[in-house]
């Protein structure tokens, strides 16, 4: 069983499900890290997370950092308070800058068994638009990467929502 294990999150519900799949890995009184990623740049970009990419110049740059790190660090510290009933050590750290840097750096930096991380299952325009995290980090990271599918995710939770209300 794996010991360290890197889960990535930027604050949607999506991402977490990956969470239950790193527990499910991870070794009795193993270990596991939270990581989460707030990309600073110069164009505004539609995203569906808690913590949206951020416009910001040179000015705005510390104003930014001092007020949204700490609100990344209360979100991860609830995460991890959930996550240290399951019986694991956790811990948790928030950076700025591109998502899939900092989880690969992290996760070297960490020494990790694994990277554990749910893709948001985006396709064709949308992901050549916005990038894929999860592809980056596939071709970046030294260690095994598991990826969570996003869209059967989606899908899954959709079809028993349709059958709990229909019944």
């Amino acid at each position: 069983m794996i010991q360290h294990v890197l889960v990535p999150l930027d604050g949607s519900s999506l991402a977490e499900t990956a969470l239950d799949f790193a527990c499910q890995i991870l070794a009795p009184n193993g270990k596991m890290t939270l990581v989460t990623a707030i990309e600073l740049i110069d164009l505004p970009v539609y995203g569906g997370r808690m913590f949206p990419t951020l416009r910001a110049g040179a000015a705005d740059y510390e104003q930014i950092i001092q007020s949204v790190l700490p609100q990344a660090q209360d979100y991860l510290k609830q995460v991890a308070e959930r996550c240290l009933t399951r019986g694991f050590s956790v811990e948790y750290c928030a950076h700025i800058g591109d998502p899939a840097l900092v989880i690969v750096e992290a996760a070297e930096q960490l020494g990790v068994d694994a990277i554990v991380m749910c893709s948001h299952g985006r396709a064709g325009l949308n992901r050549w638009l916005f990038g894929s995290v999860t592809s980056k980090v596939l071709s970046m990271a030294r260690c095994p990467v598991m990826v969570v599918p996003g869209r059967q995710l989606v899908q899954s939770l959709e079809d028993s929502s349709l059958t709990t209300h229909a019944g």
